[in-house]
């Protein structure tokens, strides 16, 4: 399983809550870590490879996005970081290897131009690994940018929640590769769609949708609504508002979710 760890804008701004996390990461005496084998962290894109070399990282890079949007208009972040959770399905064991090209996929895939730190904390025979990984909020671009809503979103067409899925998928066809995993492994549950939410107006559109061929995007996709006989009456940069052929009524639909679903559908993982 893997996910973004949701957090509060003030807790992802928060030097002290960077700290505590960096500190868990590699503390052996957390409640957390009973029965477990804490590896060492790394650093990626970074030299020196001690935590406080990250830290650093993460408010030199706030510091100059902050710089670079004096006299421009629009919303400023004040992140510091993001937190990723990678967890191997139970009785998996990875090899040194294995877990080393995880880390970079995940990287790669969610934050492939920022300070990343990792690293590996190794359960006993009858319980998974768990990775954690730790990217600066902004990129180290020379044009600094806020990391993932610059790759994610309705604008870019593209849900964080639908590409973690997809990875979780293609690590488990990794972890099939080695004959040694007898275990049943994981598939992506990033998306957790019920069947109750299933019957709703928004998840029956984003079934439909997933059935068209070819990319949908923030730019196409009232026109891709429009074939299937509804009216789209509004877009934002956030939503859109669909009255569904046969009613009057008018839909908001969250376009990062919609777009997640769509993903959802097109390939879908286990549901839990």
């Amino acid at each position: 399983m893997l996910k973004l760890v949701k957090r509060s804008v003030s807790d992802s701004s928060s030097l002290v809550v960077l700290k505590i996390r960096i500190v868990y990461l590699e503390s052996k005496d957390h409640p957390n870590h009973k029965n477990k084998h804490v590896q060492v962290a790394k650093n990626h894109h970074l030299i020196d490879q001690s935590a406080n070399a990250f830290i650093a990282a993460t408010l030199l890079l706030r510091k100059k996005y902050t710089i670079s949007r004096r006299g421009k208009c629009g919303k400023r972040t004040s992140k510091l970081f993001d937190e990723f959770i990678y967890r191997t399905p139970q009785k998996i064991k990875l090899t040194p290897k294995e877990k080393e090209k995880i880390a970079l996929m995940i990287i790669k895939a969610v934050a492939p131009n920022c300070a990343c730190r990792y690293g590996w904390h190794l359960g006993d025979d009858n319980s998974g690994d768990d990775l954690h990984v730790f990217s600066t909020a902004i990129t180290m671009d020379e044009q600094p940018k806020v990391n993932l809503s610059s790759q994610f979103g309705s604008s870019q067409g593209k849900s964080i929640h639908g590409v973690l899925a997809k990875l979780d998928k293609k690590i488990a066809g990794l972890l099939q590769e080695n004959p040694e995993h007898t275990a049943p492994l994981a598939t992506p549950i990033e998306i957790r769609i019920s069947k109750k939410a299933r019957k709703k107006k928004g998840t029956k559109l984003a079934n439909n949708l997933a059935k068209i061929k070819g990319d949908i995007t923030s730019n196409n996709i009232s026109q891709k609504i429009a074939s299937l006989g509804h009216k789209v009456t509004k877009i934002t940069k956030k939503g859109i508002v669909v009255i569904f052929k046969g009613s009057d009524k008018k839909y908001w639909h969250c376009l990062v979710k919609l777009f997640g679903d769509i993903n959802f559908y097109r390939d879908p993982g286990k549901e839990i």
